[in-house]
């Protein structure tokens, strides 16, 4: 989902793509694959990370994607206000493609299970920020339509 949306947003579009899962704490990611879900305390806390990076990112490229689930307002609202000139996008995909994407292609290099996956999606609450939405059911010439759409 979102890392192939990233992907096609950098090789289409030139966006730098920052995969904050690349970057997430050990100790947060061990967290994850022993089947926890991480606290807000632990996401607050990566969220300040991402900002920080992003801070330094953002003197070298001009066009950044920030490829994390941003699963709670707070912690959108945090980086909004970090970054007022941020566009947010949605990356819509119903919750039946998703477990079949996570049970029939599992990644080896992820460090969440198919459960806590599917658990974190359901903590996931509905932005109440302005943003776009992508609707990542569609086959790649039609995503790009809808990128095309959005002005990207």
């Amino acid at each position: 989902g979102k890392d192939f949306i990233s992907d096609m947003l950098a090789n289409y579009y030139g966006y730098f793509v920052y995969d904050a899962d690349e970057d997430m704490p050990a100790t947060y990611k061990e967290y994850v694959r022993a089947g926890h879900i991480p606290t807000d305390k632990m996401r607050e806390e990566f969220v300040i990370h991402i900002i920080k990076h992003t801070s330094e990112l953002i003197k070298t490229y001009k066009r950044i994607v920030i490829n994390w689930v941003f699963i709670k307002n707070k912690h959108r609202r945090m980086f909004q206000q970090a970054f007022a000139d941020a566009e947010f996008i949605l990356v819509s995909t119903p919750r039946h493609m998703i477990a079949h994407r996570l049970k029939n292609y599992p990644r080896t290099d992820h460090f969440a299970t198919y459960e806590v996956a599917l658990r974190l999606g359901d903590l996931f609450e509905k932005p109440m920020i302005p943003h776009e939405v992508i609707m990542n059911t569609v086959k790649p010439d039609k995503l790009i339509e809808q990128f095309d759409t959005l002005g990207l």
